[in-house]
């Protein structure tokens, strides 16, 4: 909570003194807002599809519906409970209605972050090329956060269930997570549907992320070849951080998201406002995404599954 209240308080007094710059808010625009929520929706329904294809392995008869709205609960969870407050809420849900076991839920988990993680660095790469080929100065920072963000994907696809595994013979209460870790990695119809899950909540992110970035930048006013430079540039950042978004080390990263963004969009020569400002911005959309989405799935999940007997 201490650290959260810091890297807030930081956000905040930086803004105060660089209110002047708080003018980039006029260039919003309801088309920008409905477009950054609805591309944020559409990773909220892809986050809890890789979710549900990990987690049927153990809960054959967990509803989609019924996962969404647990998730958009676990979302404002762990905006006020530190660590994995998310994850926490899955668990007590799942043992309670499905049975399912916590290292279950955890596994089910880390596989959905690893496979992100690898997609994001495919974004991240991919939409740093494009930034390099067209003469973008800065870049070579961003390249370096692309390499790092695809090493982690990838190693924690591929090292991950064998450190899991390790963990777990020195640590029994972990047992069970680095069993189901390796079995959900080892399937390749799970972890393959988990992927193509994981591409299109890259993309929502992606695109929900640029949006913002092109507008509060100004992009639009330049032309559309200048909009779409700044809504690339936004994304690569956005996918360079997609771990201060996946994973909470503190209640909702709160601040710390938001500064990690600042640091890698500094590296690459932009505007700390900017980022900030977009950062929380995109944070505004995910809660709304959460709550639209839970609201679209509401009559289809009232009452959810049945315990198993």
């Amino acid at each position: 909570m201490l650290v959260s209240g810091a890297f807030v308080f930081a956000a905040l007094a930086y803004g105060y003194f660089h209110r002047d710059q708080l003018a980039r808010l006029a260039s919003l625009s309801w088309g920008v807002g409905l477009a950054a929520v609805g591309a944020r929706v559409v990773a909220y329904f892809a986050h809890n599809g890789a979710l549900l294809l990990a987690l049927r392995r153990f809960a054959p008869r967990l509803g989609f519906a019924e996962l969404c709205l647990v998730s958009s609960g676990g979302f404002f969870a762990k905006q006020v409970l530190p660590g994995f407050g998310a994850i926490a809420v899955r668990m007590v849900y799942l043992k309670r209605r499905h049975d399912v076991a916590p290292g279950q839920v955890l596994g089910a988990s880390a596989t959905w972050v690893a496979a992100s993680l690898a997609t994001s660095g495919a974004f991240a790469v991919g939409a740093v090329m494009w930034l390099a080929a067209d003469g973008r100065a800065g870049v070579r920072s961003l390249w370096v956060g692309a390499a790092l963000v695809s090493a982690a994907g990838v190693a924690a696809l591929v090292a991950g269930p064998r450190l899991a595994a390790a963990i777990s013979r020195r640590v029994a209460r972990l047992a069970t997570f680095g069993e189901s870790f390796a079995q959900l990695v080892g399937s390749g119809r799970v972890l393959l549907g988990v992927l193509v899950a994981s591409l299109l909540y890259g993309a929502g992110g992606f695109a929900s992320f640029g949006v913002i970035f092109a507008a509060l930048a100004g992009g639009g006013a330049a032309g559309a070849r200048s909009w779409a430079k700044a809504w690339v540039l936004g994304g690569a950042v956005q996918a360079i951080t997609s771990i201060g978004y996946l994973v909470a080390f503190t209640p909702g990263n709160f601040g710390s998201y938001e500064w990690l963004v600042g640091a890698v969009g500094g590296s690459a020569r932009l505007s700390l406002m900017l980022c900030l400002l977009t950062a929380a911005l995109f944070r505004v959309a995910g809660a709304l995404a959460a709550l639209c989405g839970g609201a679209l799935v509401l009559p289809l999940g009232r009452g959810g599954g049945e315990k198993p007997a």
